[in-house]
C-alpha cells in the first residue's frame, strides 16, 4: 500500500507540473539530419518504478533523461577508444512526434523521432501469376504507402489497370482491380494471404474466379544482415537492413543511412552510398551478390574499395514482435448511463508496463502480457473506500485490440483503437 501511495504521489506531482510520461515512454525511430544526408537510430524511453525516466540510444544508455511540459532533454556519451564525446538533446513532443536538436561542441543536428512500428508486410513489389482463357499471365503488383494509406500499381503488359480500396488486415491483402482493354472494362476483387515472401490468393469477378499466387520481388534480400568488412582502414562489422519495400539502409558510425537508387535484379543488389559534410558530397557505388545465403560485395570510393561478406540475422521471436505491435496508446469509447460518451485510455509501454485511464484517473496495469497476438492485464483502483478490479483478455490485430473486459458487474466486449 505504501508503494502504491508513493507511485500516485509521484504521478500527481508530475501531472501538476505538466508531465505526461505515458506520452513519451516507448520505442521511437529517430532520424538525424546532417548536411545532405540522414541517418536512422533506435531511441527507447522507459518509465522507472520511481516515476523517473531511463532511455537508450541504439542500445547505449543515455544520461540526465528528463521530460516536463512536453520538453525532452538528455545527454548522450559516446566513447572513441580512450576519448569521450558528449552531445545534448533538447526537443519537444507535439502531434505524436519529437523534434529537436542534438548539439555537441562543434556541430548540431536536427532530430525528428516518430513511434517505431513495423513496416506493413504488404509493401513492396509482387510477381503474381494466374491462368485465364488458355493464357498464363504474370503481373507486377507494387504496394506502397502515401499519407498513411496504401496505394498500388498493377502492370500486366496488356490493358490499363488501376487499384482501389487497398487494405491489409490480419495477414490478408485485398483490393479492387479496374481493368480496360480497348472498349471493354470490368472489375475484379483480389484477396491474398501473405506469409513471409509468398502471397496466395484469388481474383474474383463477373467472368469467373482465378487462383492468383506469387512471390515478393527481392524477398531473399529482405531482413537484417551482419556484414564483415575489410578495407585499408582494417576490418569492421556493419549492419545492412533491407526493408519490405526494398529500401536499403547501411550502417555508418552507429546510425543506419539510406542507400540511394537501390535496385534488386535476380541475385544482385546495386545502390549508391552517399556521404557528405557541409557542401561536400561523396557518392560511392554499392554492389552485392547473394549466393546460397551469403551476401558478398564491395563499396567503391576514391580512397579505395571496401569488400564485405554478410549473413542474415535470424528473425526475432514472434512474441517480441507481438509485444512491439502492442506498444502505444489505445482508446475505447462507450455511452454512459447519462447518454454521454465515456472514453477509456489504455497505454502500453516498451518495458511492458502501462496504465488504464478513465474519469481523469490513471491506474497502473498489473500482470500485463502480450504473446502470440494475445494480450491480457489486470487493473485495480479505489472508488471511495471500495476497491474495484478489472481483467482484460483479447488479441492485437493491427491497430485494433479486441477482447473481453470483466468487472464485478460481469464481462463485456470491448474494442480498443490505436491512437498513437
Amino acid at each position: 500500500m505504501r508503494k502504491s501511495l508513493m507511485f500516485h504521489a509521484v504521478l500527481l506531482l508530475g501531472l501538476s507540473a505538466g508531465i505526461s510520461l505515458g506520452q513519451i515512454a516507448g520505442q521511437w525511430e529517430a532520424q538525424l539530419t546532417f548536411g545532405p544526408g540522414v541517418s536512422y537510430h533506435d531511441l527507447v524511453i522507459q518509465e522507472k518504478e520511481d516515476g523517473s525516466l531511463a532511455a537508450t540510444w541504439n542500445g547505449g544508455a543515455l544520461e540526465n533523461v528528463k521530460f516536463a511540459n512536453n520538453k525532452l532533454t538528455f545527454t548522450r556519451r559516446v566513447e572513441f577508444g580512450d576519448r569521450e564525446m558528449y552531445s545534448d538533446f533538447t526537443g519537444t513532443l507535439a502531434n505524436g512526434k519529437i523534434t529537436g536538436i542534438l548539439a555537441a561542441d562543434q556541430w548540431d543536428m536536427d532530430v525528428t523521432a516518430t513511434p517505431a512500428r513495423p513496416m506493413c508486410p504488404a509493401l513492396g513489389t509482387w510477381t503474381i501469376g494466374f491462368y485465364v482463357m488458355d493464357r498464363d499471365i504474370e503481373a507486377q503488383v507494387t504496394i506502397s504507402e502515401k499519407d498513411g494509406k496504401l496505394v498500388g500499381k498493377w502492370e500486366e503488359g496488356m490493358g490499363d489497370h488501376t487499384l482501389s480500396a487497398i487494405k491489409f488486415d490480419q495477414g490478408k491483402l485485398t483490393f479492387t482491380r479496374s481493368s480496360s482493354f480497348n472498349d471493354f472494362a470490368f472489375d475484379t476483387d483480389y484477396e491474398g494471404t501473405i506469409s513471409g515472401q509468398t502471397i496466395t490468393g484469388k481474383l474474383v469477378g463477373e467472368m469467373g474466379e482465378w487462383e492468383a499466387n506469387g512471390q515478393r520481388v527481392g524477398g531473399d534480400f529482405i531482413g537484417e544482415w551482419t556484414l564483415e568488412t575489410d578495407s585499408q582502414w582494417g576490418p569492421a562489422t556493419r549492419r545492412l537492413v533491407v526493408l519490405p519495400d526494398l529500401s536499403v539502409r547501411y550502417q555508418l558510425f552507429d546510425g543506419l543511412n539510406p542507400l540511394k537508387d537501390a535496385k534488386i535484379a535476380g541475385n544482385k543488389l546495386t545502390a549508391v552510398l552517399e556521404m557528405g559534410w557541409g557542401d561536400q558530397v561523396f557518392e560511392m557505388p554499392f554492389e552485392a551478390t547473394l549466393t546460397e545465403g551469403v551476401l558478398k560485395g564491395v563499396i567503391r570510393s576514391e580512397q579505395g574499395d571496401t569488400n564485405f561478406t554478410g549473413k542474415k540475422v535470424k528473425a526475432k521471436a514472434t512474441a517480441k514482435s507481438d509485444v512491439s505491435s502492442a506498444i502505444g496508446t489505445w482508446e475505447y469509447t462507450r455511452e454512459g448511463r447519462d447518454g454521454t460518451p465515456r472514453t477509456t485510455t489504455l497505454k502500453i509501454k516498451a518495458d511492458m508496463t502501462g496504465t488504464y485511464g478513465f474519469r481523469q484517473m490513471e491506474t497502473p496495469l498489473s500482470e500485463l502480457k502480450v504473446e502470440d497476438k494475445q494480450a491480457s492485464f489486470k487493473v485495480a483502483f479505489m472508488q471511495g473506500d471500495r476497491e474495484f478490479a478489472l481483467e482484460f483478455e483479447g488479441a492485437v490485430a493491427g491497430d485494433t485490440l479486441t477482447g473481453t473486459l470483466t468487472s464485478p458487474r460481469g464481462p463485456r466486449d470491448v474494442v480498443f483503437s490505436r491512437v498513437n
